[in-house]
C-alpha cells in the first residue's frame, strides 16, 4: 500500500512540477506583458508633459505679448494726449496754426449729415393712425398733417 502511495506521489509530484513550470512560464510572460504596458504608459506620460511643458511656454508667450500689447496701447494713449496737449499750448502761445479742414471736405461732410438726418428723420416718422382710441394716439408718436392735393385736371364730357 505504501508504494501505491509512493507510485501515486511521485505522479502527482510530477504533474505538480509541470504546473509550476507552466504557470512560472504565463507569469514571466505576464510580468514581461506588464513591463512593456507600464514602458509605454512611461511614454505616454512622458509625452503628455512635454505637450503640457509646450502648452504651458505658449500660454506665456501669448499673456505676456498681450500685456506688451496692452502697455505699448497705454503708452501710445498717453503719447497720443501729450502731443495734443502741446499742440493746443503751441497754438495758445501762438508758435504755431491751428491745423485747418479744408473747405470742400467740411462741405461735403456737412451735407452727408445732413442727408442722414432727414433719412433718419423719415424713417421716425409715422402717419396718422385710423382708429381714434387713446392708446393708438398716445403710442403713434409724431404725427403728419397732410394736406389734400388739388386736382387740377379738366374734366371732360
Amino acid at each position: 500500500m505504501s508504494e501505491l502511495m509512493g507510485a501515486r506521489l511521485a505522479v502527482i509530484s510530477e504533474k505538480m512540477v509541470k504546473l509550476n513550470t507552466k504557470f512560472d512560464l504565463l507569469h514571466k510572460n505576464n510580468q514581461e506583458l506588464m513591463d512593456k504596458i507600464r514602458e509605454k504608459l512611461d511614454e505616454i506620460d512622458v509625452q503628455a508633459m512635454e505637450a503640457n511643458r509646450e502648452f504651458d511656454e505658449i500660454r506665456r508667450k501669448v499673456s505676456t505679448a498681450k500685456r506688451h500689447r496692452r502697455g505699448r496701447g497705454l503708452v501710445r494713449s498717453i503719447a497720443h494726449r501729450i502731443q495734443h496737449q502741446a499742440n493746443a499750448l503751441l497754438v495758445f502761445l501762438g508758435l504755431q496754426q491751428k491745423a485747418k479742414k479744408s473747405e470742400e471736405n467740411s462741405a461735403k461732410r456737412s451735407l452727408e449729415l445732413t442727408k442722414t438726418y432727414r433719412s433718419e428723420n423719415a424713417l421716425n416718422t409715422h402717419l396718422p393712425s385710423s382708429s381714434k382710441s387713446p392708446v393708438n394716439s398716445k403710442m403713434a408718436g409724431p404725427t403728419i398733417k397732410l394736406s389734400p392735393i388739388k386736382n387740377n385736371i379738366k374734366k371732360t364730357q
